[in-house]
């Protein structure tokens, strides 16, 4: 009888939890983008910016309960210097971050999938590692630096997605 119990318990835990993964609903959408202005952009929440200054013309992202990310962005390309106007075909991945704190989780693509075209132009399409929480309190979406061959890591971010407060976000919702 104890064994029906605890089999029934661990069941019933277990099937909210698959639903919740299986569920493609929005957590979060994003409706455009803020590039860096340099060193002194600063970090965002722990994450380091790119080190030089970077624009981007448009971003749309959504994130959905169950981990996937669609991210379209154009024009990503140096502001200044002497590559201005242009991008370095470096690649891209999105980071997801649902806490205003330098030491909160981070959410991301895989590192060194996403090119960047030759104007700027990328699309994510992916899972994120490891999904985010449904309880997304400030939801904030980076797109960063996706490594190199000698340095795999992601690195600093290159632009900031800017939260539609008006569609299904769960977080930073304005509330009529």
């Amino acid at each position: 009888m104890f064994k029906k119990i605890l089999v029934t318990s661990i069941i019933l835990g277990v099937v909210p939890s698959m639903q919740a993964l299986a569920d493609d609903s929005p957590l979060a959408v994003f409706n455009g983008g803020i590039g860096v202005l340099g060193a002194t952009s600063g970090s965002i929440r722990g994450v380091v910016p790119a080190g030089a200054i970077w624009a981007i013309d448009s971003l749309s992202a959504k994130v959905r309960t169950n981990g996937r990310i669609n991210v379209t962005g154009t024009g990503l390309i140096f502001g200044s210097g002497n590559n201005a106007g242009r991008s370095t075909l470096n690649f891209v991945a999105a980071t997801f971050i649902c806490e205003n704190s330098n030491t909160a989780a981070q959410f991301s693509t895989p590192a060194r999938t996403v090119t960047l075209s030759l104007t700027g132009d990328f699309k994510i399409d992916d899972v994120l590692s490891p999904p985010p929480p449904l309880d997304c309190a400030s939801p904030m979406l980076l797109i960063r630096n996706g490594g190199s061959a000698t340095n795999p890591a992601l690195g600093g971010w290159f632009a900031v997605g800017i939260l539609d407060p008006l569609t299904g976000s769960r977080g930073d919702k304005d509330e009529d």
